[in-house]
């Protein structure tokens, strides 16, 4: 007769107590925690604000059809070296396609640049790209170009080369299909943290053309990447996170209704201010990578609690009503950020001096290793989100029923 024995323990290869499974934070999020907030009467106030400024963030439809022009002249050049390749013995193309904020329409008034991504069939040399960029520079400044493009300018770069005409760009970026990417030799071919770069754009694209095609959304991430380039805080989140971003806080919501703009923006900051992006977070997922890729885990612990302190003021500021300075002013450098502080403190009534956060210390001694050799940093979490409760909880601006 069998006796049953006692079933060994498993093995481990570690200490449990210093190693374990990863347990994402869930950032506050009032949108999520209370499906029936009530956001104030006035907050249309708001919203027109936002409409007014997106007008001014709009490129012109002059600067539309220009940029549109030299991208589209672009790609009839390369498309018609994929149809006929005997015009081009370098190398072989595969696809081009256009990628970036032009291609979402989501690109900037001022930033009248555009993106292609160039696929070639065979490995990219250094010598094929500068052969097909010389390629490029004799068909646009030939007598069948259009008048506007004769004195383009065309130069190499890093990533592939760029066509300048006048105040517009185009950025070509040279990359080889995935299968061919390991054959890469970095003393001889486009290097190959570019070549993932421009691969990645085309996936980027693809996951935006299929679910990030809501008008709020377009509006809200030309928002945020106009709030990018006037407060150092928020210059660490990518182009990519800010279209994440702007999908979530507009589509992730009990309802699986979009979120109007005015709701969207102020969620943003919500979640910002709450640690979204801090150590430890569930963060933002990338959808286009395998292994879970928490986006904001490719910045530093620094970067992090500087993005989480910008957001801490401007939500402070947001919810005493003080928002119009917001559109007005930036945090470009110490003066800036003064003013900036000062403006918003006499505009709101009842409130004491408004002051930026200390960055939280980052010494060794705060920062620990675990069982992975990755750092400890719950300790930096906690401290932050100390701070967050006072800017998210000591406020009267909603009401919950």
């Amino acid at each position: 007769m069998a006796v049953r024995t006692q079933q060994r323990a498993p093995y481990r290869r570690s200490n449990p107590s210093q190693t374990g499974p990863f347990t994402p934070q869930f950032p506050l999020d009032l949108v999520m925690l209370e499906p029936n907030l009530i956001i104030p009467a006035d907050d249309q106030k708001l919203l027109q604000c936002l409409l007014d400024h997106h007008g001014k963030l709009t490129p012109s439809p002059d600067s539309q059809h220009a940029l549109s022009n030299l991208n589209n002249r672009i790609c009839e050049i390369l498309d018609n070296i994929i149809v006929n390749p005997s015009i081009f013995e370098s190398g072989q193309l595969d696809h081009v396609r256009s990628v970036g904020s032009f291609k979402l329409n989501t690109w900037l008034n001022g930033s009248c640049i555009s993106d292609l991504a160039c696929v070639f069939r065979t490995l990219p040399t250094l010598e094929a790209v500068q052969n097909l960029a010389s390629f490029v520079r004799r068909q646009l400044t030939s007598n069948n170009s259009p008048a506007e493009h004769v004195n383009s300018k065309v130069e190499l770069e890093s990533y592939g080369f760029s066509v300048a005409s006048g105040d517009y760009m185009v950025q070509v970026l040279i990359t080889t299909t995935p299968m061919n990417l390991n054959r890469t030799s970095p003393d001889i071919h486009i290097s190959l943290t570019a070549q993932k770069i421009a691969l990645a754009s085309i996936r980027h694209l693809r996951w935006a053309e299929e679910n990030a095609t809501h008008t709020t959304v377009k509006v809200l991430i030309r928002i945020l990447k106009d709030f990018r380039r006037r407060f150092r805080g928020f210059a660490y989140m990518n182009s990519w996170l800010i279209d994440l971003l702007a999908h979530y806080v507009v589509m992730n919501n009990p309802s699986r209704q979009p979120l109007p703009l005015n709701h969207a923006f102020r969620r943003v900051f919500h979640l910002l201010a709450s640690g979204f992006l801090l150590p430890s977070s569930t963060g933002l997922i990338d959808p286009c990578e395998q292994g879970n890729v928490r986006l904001h885990s490719l910045m530093s612990l620094a970067e992090q609690d500087e993005i989480c302190c910008t957001a801490q003021v401007l939500l402070r500021i947001l919810n005493y009503g003080g928002y119009s300075s917001l559109f007005t002013h930036s945090d470009l450098d110490a003066a800036s950020r003064e003013q900036l502080l000062k403006v918003s403190t006499k505009s709101i009534d009842n409130l004491s001096i408004l002051e930026w956060p200390e960055p939280v210390a980052l010494h060794s001694q705060q920062i620990t290793e675990n069982g992975n050799g990755l750092p400890n940093s719950n300790h930096h979490r906690l401290l932050r989100i100390d701070i967050a409760k006072h800017h998210l909880l000591g406020t009267a601006s909603v009401e919950i029923i």
